[in-house]
C-alpha cells in the first residue's frame, strides 16, 4: 500500500463476519508517500526470482477514504494485467539500465546543484536532449524541465530539491531528482541563515590564470602569502555572517579584484577577535582602504 503521508494509520469499515456486523480495521496505511514506480524482481506467491518466459499477473488499485461517509472508502475495480518477462530482441540494444544516472553537462551559470536523470524504464527512452533551467517563483528558487527537439515543458516551476523520488512522475522512461546542495549545506548548520558563503576560489594571480584553483577560506594563497578567515569557529568559519548581513549576500557570486590602495574600497574596523561580537559595535570608517575591490558578479555591481 502507497499512501499519502498524514496521521491515518489504519482505515475502518463495517463487515460483517459470522453473521455480526463490526467494525474493522480494511487497510493498514504506511504513511510513506505515494510512488509512481516500483521494481518488482520476485514471485510474491513462491517467493523465487521471476523467470523469463513465465506469465505473472499484476494489478494496481487506488482507493478514497472519507471516515464520516459509508462506505467509509471506495476502491477501483481490478484490471488484471498479464506480464511475460522475456531476454531482448537480438536487434535491440540500449545505453542506459534501470536506475543508471544518464550523463548531464552544464552549459552555463556556475551553479553547483545536483542534477540525477535516474533512468527507470530503457525502452522508453527517447534519445532527445533535455534542459533544466533555473529561474525564480514568488521568490523561491525553482527548476523547469525541457524537451528541447519537441520544445515541450515536461516540469514547469518544480521547487521540489529533494533526493526522496519516490513520488516522482517518469517521463519519457526516466524520472529527475534535482537537490540544492548549497541550500542544503547551509540547513545543516546549526542557527538560522538564509545564505551563506560556500566558498572563496583564487583562480588566477600576477602571472596568470591558476592550473589548479585554491579555496582560500582557512587556506594560504597560491604564493602563500595570505588568506581569508572570519571570526568564530573553524568548523563553520566560512559560513559564520551573521543576519541580517548573511541575507544580503543572496545567491549571488561575487569577485575580489586586487587593485592599488588608491583606486581599493573603503572599510569599516571589523577585527578579528576571539569573542568578537560584530553586530553590537559602531566600528568607525577606516581612514585608508584596503587594495581590492567586491564585485557582485551576477549584476556586475561594486559591493560596499
Amino acid at each position: 500500500v502507497f499512501d499519502i503521508k498524514n496521521k491515518v494509520d489504519r482505515i475502518y469499515d463495517y463487515q460483517e463476519i459470522n453473521g455480526i456486523r463490526d467494525y474493522v480495521p480494511q487497510f493498514k496505511s504506511p504513511n510513506e508517500g505515494l510512488r509512481r514506480s516500483i521494481t518488482i524482481s520476485r514471485d510474491a506467491l513462491t517467493e523465487n526470482p521471476l523467470y523469463n518466459g513465465s506469465a505473472y499477473y499484476f494489478a494496481v488499485t487506488a482507493y478514497a477514504y472519507n471516515p464520516a461517509s459509508d462506505p467509509a472508502f471506495l476502491e477501483s475495480v481490478k484490471q488484471i494485467v498479464q506480464v511475460i518477462p522475456q531476454v531482448p530482441n537480438i536487434d535491440f540494444s540500449i545505453e542506459q539500465n534501470t536506475d543508471d544516472i544518464a550523463p548531464v553537462a552544464q552549459t552555463s551559470g556556475d551553479g553547483h546543484g545536483q542534477i540525477l536523470p535516474q533512468v527507470i524504464d530503457p525502452g522508453r527512452l527517447t534519445g532527445e536532449s533535455y534542459q533544466v533551467v533555473f529561474d525564480s517563483i514568488n521568490g523561491n528558487l525553482a527548476w523547469s524541465l525541457i524537451n528541447k527537439i519537441r520544445q515541450d515543458t515536461l516540469i514547469k516551476h518544480s521547487v521540489n530539491f529533494t533526493l526522496d523520488t519516490t513520488a516522482t512522475k517518469v517521463y519519457d522512461g526516466f524520472k529527475l531528482q534535482v537537490q540544492n546542495q548549497g541550500k542544503d549545506s547551509i540547513l545543516y548548520l546549526p542557527g538560522s541563515r538564509k545564505y551563506a558563503v560556500k566558498s572563496v576560489i583564487q583562480i588566477r594571480d600576477g602571472n596568470g590564470d591558476l592550473t589548479d584553483p585554491i579555496d582560500v577560506i582557512n587556506n594560504y594563497s597560491a604564493d602563500g602569502k595570505w588568506k581569508i578567515t572570519a571570526y568564530g569557529n573553524d568548523s563553520d568559519i566560512k559560513q559564520n555572517i551573521n543576519a541580517p548581513r548573511s541575507d544580503a549576500i543572496d545567491l549571488d557570486s561575487y569577485e575580489i579584484r586586487f587593485t592599488t590602495i588608491e583606486e581599493g574600497s573603503e572599510y569599516y574596523l571589523y577585527g578579528y577577535l576571539p569573542s568578537f561580537t560584530g553586530p553590537v559595535t559602531k566600528d568607525a570608517k577606516a581612514k585608508d582602504k584596503v587594495p581590492f575591490q567586491v564585485w557582485n558578479i551576477g549584476r556586475d555591481l561594486e559591493s560596499n
